[in-house]
């Protein structure tokens, strides 16, 4: 089913929209050893092979002083170092090393022999295994399919430090990893910048040369949401000083429980939706969102509210997502809804949004153990999204499914999470992995899960012997390698 819904008249953003340069107060440069809070783990962006361990070499993560797995940009010029093995400028060294692979990328922390040290980490997600880790307190990771980005907001202080104001700028790493099976799994730094912080590591989309996501920011009334939209048109290639990035803001008068972005189909920028959940102090209420757009120009607002679901609380949560496939990209939403009898089901429903269009196309419901969902991940090959659900009242598990976005509810796959919670789900297609994480400290986990079977009737497996992620790490972030040309199987 199609359906137009009109436009609403706005309502729940205030209409200030700026646009600014950069963030100067607080500025990283490459190289920088000092960066924010003079911390080894963000500053030393360049390195030798003598300072690089990598699973190719040993087996094992780098780990280290946090330089151990970035290399610099491409100069042409070896690099100058005090050791007397040979240097290299980026991690094209090894030829020989094969195509460009999957990777998972999380952010997130470990804890060994009482010290408590945040990290980014990559894992091969063929085996799970951890093929670098750096000291970084990440707050969000995101992956730009188009030009092979990865966006990385790291707190610029110390891994090992207290938990940053949430409203302090925080630094933006713009980088690219080499992930051939044979390579250097390194990283190349292209860009660094100083930033609003994001208000959570889930609201952060690339769009085409645009990073749009919510940010925290400080008021005279106190800590605010805003939504920022990063102009990234210059920072796919190294880039010595961008603190002159344009940064486009649009301020929020309600913190959002959810962002999607879609890319048009031509043109710079991208479709966005903001995601809220009304309910307050005990109030019923319901799901929304309204439409905004990243554009050439910086940020619009667009239309809204459009009614998602109930929502009883705030301890519901609706899950958020995209799609792509023949017509384009689309907007996901997974609500939760409770039945008089105290049950649960879920509805993922499909839209197609721009500012002044929203368009309701399709619906397919399945049963459901709670009511709080995590955002969605989504197999463009199979046409398949993937929901789990965040937490669940035992003896209930935690039920992650497969829904194909057209199929009817018979054909969902489920698999049952033996867990206390689940924080998030995220596909790799190169090994059509679905990785299922937690990040709750007494019972944090990595799964992965395989997808098989076709997917008008997908199939979730346990890939127990043929995963091992790091058992130290606890995932609060994931992101995935989903490149643009990535061709089905």
């Amino acid at each position: 089913m199609r359906r137009r819904i009109a436009t609403l008249g706005l309502g729940l953003v205030a209409a200030g929209c700026s646009l600014i340069n950069a963030y100067d107060a607080v500025k990283e440069s490459p190289g920088d050893d000092g960066g924010v809070g003079d911390d080894d783990a963000t500053g030393a962006d360049v390195t030798s092979t003598s300072d690089v361990t990598t699973a190719s070499e040993s087996g094992s993560s780098g780990g280290g002083d946090g330089s151990g797995d970035v290399a610099p940009a491409d100069t042409g010029a070896p690099i100058d170092s005090a050791s007397e093995t040979t240097v290299t400028t980026t991690p094209e060294a090894a030829v020989d090393a094969g195509s460009p692979a999957g990777a998972v990328v999380i952010g997130g922390h470990a804890v060994n022999a009482g010290v408590t040290t945040n990290v980014l980490s990559v894992l091969e997600p063929t085996t799970g295994m951890e093929m670098s880790r750096t000291p970084m307190w990440v707050l969000g990771v995101a992956y730009e399919g188009a030009r092979d980005l990865w966006y990385i907001f790291d707190t610029g202080t110390a891994a090992t430090g207290p938990a940053p104001s949430p409203t302090i700028p925080v630094v933006l790493h713009v980088r690219q990893l080499d992930t051939r099976p044979a390579g250097t799994w390194a990283w190349t730094e292209l860009a660094t910048l100083t930033v609003p912080q994001p208000a959570s590591g889930q609201t952060i989309v690339p769009l085409v040369d645009r990073l749009a996501y919510i940010a925290s920011v400080a008021t005279d009334s106190g800590p605010a949401s805003e939504l920022a939209v990063i102009d990234t048109t210059s920072l796919g290639v190294p880039v010595a000083d961008a603190s002159s990035t344009p940064i486009a803001s649009a301020a929020l008068d309600f913190s959002p429980v959810g962002l999607v972005g879609t890319p048009p189909m031509t043109g710079v920028g991208g479709n966005l939706v903001i995601v809220q959940n009304t309910s307050n102090a005990g109030d019923a209420g319901s799901f929304q969102f309204m439409t905004a757009a990243a554009t050439v120009n910086g940020v619009t607002i667009g239309s809204g509210p459009y009614p998602l679901g109930a929502a009883r609380n705030q301890q519901q949560l609706v899950g958020f997502g995209a799609s792509v496939g023949s017509a384009g990209y689309q907007d996901l939403f997974a609500a939760p809804s409770v039945a008089q009898d105290g049950g649960f089901a879920g509805t993922l429903s499909e839209w197609t949004t721009t500012t002044t269009v929203v368009e309701y196309n399709n619906t397919v419901t399945f049963p459901a153990t709670g009511s709080r969902f995590d955002p969605i991940a989504f197999s463009a090959c199979s046409a398949v999204a993937f929901i789990a659900e965040g937490l669940t009242a035992p003896p209930n598990q935690n039920l992650v499914f497969a829904v194909p976005i057209a199929g009817p509810s018979s054909s969902i796959g489920t698999f049952a999470v033996s867990a206390n919670a689940v924080s998030s789900v995220a596909f790799e297609p190169f090994t059509n992995t679905v990785v299922v994480a937690s990040d709750v400290a007494s019972d944090s986990f990595i799964l992965g899960l395989q997808l098989g079977g076709p997917g008008t009737a997908p199939v979730l497996s346990n890939r127990t012997t043929t995963w091992s992620p790091p058992t130290d790490l606890v995932p609060t972030w994931v992101a995935t390698r989903q490149p643009a040309s990535f061709t089905c199987p």
